[in-house]
């Protein structure tokens, strides 16, 4: 039998030639996987953007006929389902920058809602403004009127003769919380609320204030004097502001405060001694058909005066209640304002939403009945 040869033994030598052999091809695979890996990384995240990236729907920057037709449907719907009364083909024939006059009661503010969330959805530059006050809805395009619903005015239950002495009681510096509002709300008397409106739930409180029919007053930030030392708050008026700049803040305002009926000046010490700039802000209101109260934190104010001359409804403080911040001594300037109104008719006291203030106001329901005196919206106060 022959003998097998032997494999020879497998020497370093070749072992190394064989792994110098193998060497390109292992080097060429991992190149391969690292732009393998590269790709992946790149193309991973784009991937998943395109699976996840929802779909938004392009809201029309350009107001076509089509537009108006569909806003015109949706504000019809509204008003029909709110119980208006529509002319036939009422709506069809309004022509943009016009207004219709409707027979019903005035919607409810969550339909007004309602209404805005569906129109949002046709496109984000429309805009409906509510003013319950001049029973009008006005429907806006870019920040301009498209066209305006009116309802014919109704004579409100305060225009009601009060006979004897009156006071207004107007509470500023309200929309930094809604606990302290649903205080306000608790006390037995028709006061007046002014929300500041750029404070944290100035336009939750808006709402609040406006489904329990109260009476809402935009505080307007105004320039004092020794500012900065002396802060107004976020996107106040100045005197060096131009007119433009002034109507820009004064529709931010309106935006936060819906509601609003009427107007007063937060702090502006500076800014109402100078008359062109009460002018522009008073002519703004005027539009919206909002009344003015003159906090009067100057002598030298003139507010009051070109409210008059531009023709809107307005009036001055008498006292301010709560200068020092202890309930017995708000409760004496109280009686201060029941014994003011007692010899000339009537008075405007103004205070703030501190506690020791709300519990003299509590308090002061006793003291109003026993004086004689009514406590009613200072709009019942305003002198054309």
């Amino acid at each position: 039998m022959a003998k097998k040869k032997k494999a020879p033994p497998r020497t370093a030598k070749g072992k190394k030639k064989r792994q110098q052999n193998n060497w390109p091809w292992m080097a060429l695979a991992a190149l391969v996987a690292v732009i393998g890996l590269l790709l992946a990384l790149i193309l991973l995240p784009q991937l998943r953007g395109t699976k996840t990236a929802p779909t938004v729907a392009k809201k029309p920057s350009i107001l076509t006929e089509v537009l108006v037709e569909d806003i015109r449907i949706e504000v019809e719907s509204a008003l029909v389902r709110a119980g208006a009364k529509l002319p036939n083909q009422a709506l069809k024939n309004l022509s943009p920058g016009h207004s219709l006059k409707v027979e019903g009661s005035y919607p409810e503010a969550a339909a007004l809602d309602a209404l805005q969330k569906r129109l949002k959805r046709l496109s984000g530059n429309i805009q409906v403004q509510n003013h319950p006050a001049r029973k009008t809805i006005v429907i806006l395009w870019d920040g301009r009127l498209l066209f305006a619903v009116e309802y014919p005015s109704e004579p409100p239950a305060t225009t009601i003769t009060v006979a004897g002495p009156r006071v207004a009681i107007i509470i500023d510096d309200v929309g930094r919380d809604l606990a302290t509002a649903r205080e306000i709300l608790d006390i037995d008397l028709p006061l007046t609320v002014a929300i500041l409106p750029f404070s944290h739930k100035a336009a939750e409180i808006d709402q609040l204030l406006y489904q329990q029919g109260r009476e809402i007053l935009i505080h307007i930030p105004m320039e004092p004097q020794g500012y900065p030392d002396k802060n107004p708050g976020p996107q106040a008026l100045f005197v060096n502001l131009d007119q433009d700049e002034i109507g820009n803040r004064y529709a931010a305002y309106r935006q936060r405060v819906p509601h609003a009926t009427g107007g007063n000046n937060h702090m502006g010490s500076r800014f109402t001694e100078e008359r062109q700039g009460m002018r522009t802000i008073l002519a703004q209101m005027k539009k919206d058909g909002l009344f003015f109260v003159d906090s009067l934190t100057t002598p030298r104010s003139v507010a009051y005066a070109e409210a008059v001359k531009t023709g809107i409804p307005a009036i001055e403080r008498d006292v301010f209640l709560d200068n020092v911040q202890e309930t017995g001594r708000i409760l004496t300037e109280i009686h201060k304002l029941a014994a003011l109104a007692q010899r000339q008719g009537h008075a405007v006291g103004i205070c703030h939403p501190h506690p020791e203030t709300l519990e003299a106001l509590r308090q002061s329901v006793r003291i109003f009945q026993e004086a004689g005196v009514t406590v009613v919206p200072v709009s019942q106060l305003l002198r054309p």
